[in-house]
């Protein structure tokens, strides 16, 4: 990517340069270079990419400048709740909903977790140094006339321990989670291509899992 923009700033300079006096040809010149870097984001048809690298410095931006929804939602069958403070007896069985306060720091996520407004518990998972990058072109039809080709499905998948603190039997509780960022987007991220998360959590005598949405700005 520095690469691109080093070189758009030099034909920006030529441009200048040249056609000082004339201000529609420099216009005219802009006009090739700006499509050019636009097709830089686009993806092949068929494009598929499933690749595990550093979290890097782009990635480790978006992740601090996404932004969960306040609302988590658990499977509640009992399979799925493994190890978990159950809900009260009067609660049914099946999806159960939790208000959810996030935060993201530099280096750790945390999930605060309640039910009717009474605190239940914590997740704190210390962001990894690399992750899993997937990107798939669907082959969706609607995107057959993107001239800037197709819309690829997105996942970031984060893998690592997380503390477990006020929602299992055992007390305090380290297990393995796995969190997924899930979107849609061209070849090139951005934090908006983001649209909804799970998080899988294993560990000795604990299994659960939550899925949610993240807050879109644009």
């Amino acid at each position: 990517m520095i690469g691109k923009v080093s070189f758009i700033c030099q034909a920006c300079f030529w441009a200048g340069a040249s056609y000082r006096a004339a201000g529609i040809l420099v216009v005219l010149v802009f006009a090739p270079i700006n499509s050019a870097h636009a097709c830089a984001c686009c993806a092949e048809t068929g494009y598929r990419s499933e690749t595990v690298s550093e979290v890097g410095t782009l990635g480790r931006h978006i992740l601090q400048s996404i932004r969960f929804t306040s609302r988590a939602e658990l499977d509640g069958s009992a399979d799925n709740t493994l190890g978990l403070i159950k809900p009260s007896s009067d609660e049914p069985e099946g999806s159960l909903v939790y208000a959810l306060e996030s935060t993201v720091e530099p280096d750790i996520l945390k999930f605060k977790l309640s039910r009717e407004g009474q605190e239940r518990g914590e997740i704190s998972f210390p962001l990894p140094s690399v992750m899993t990058r997937f990107g798939v072109d669907t082959r969706d039809p609607a995107d057959s006339e993107n001239r800037l080709g197709p819309t690829l499905y997105r996942e970031w998948r984060l893998t690592g321990d997380a503390t477990l603190t006020g929602l299992v039997t055992k007390g305090t509780q380290t297990a393995q989670i796995r969190l997924i960022l899930q979107g849609r987007g061209n070849y090139c991220v951005d934090v908006l291509d983001f649209t909804h998360w799970s998080l899988a959590v294993e560990g000795k005598a604990i299994r659960f899992s939550l899925i949610g949405e993240l807050e879109r700005n644009d």
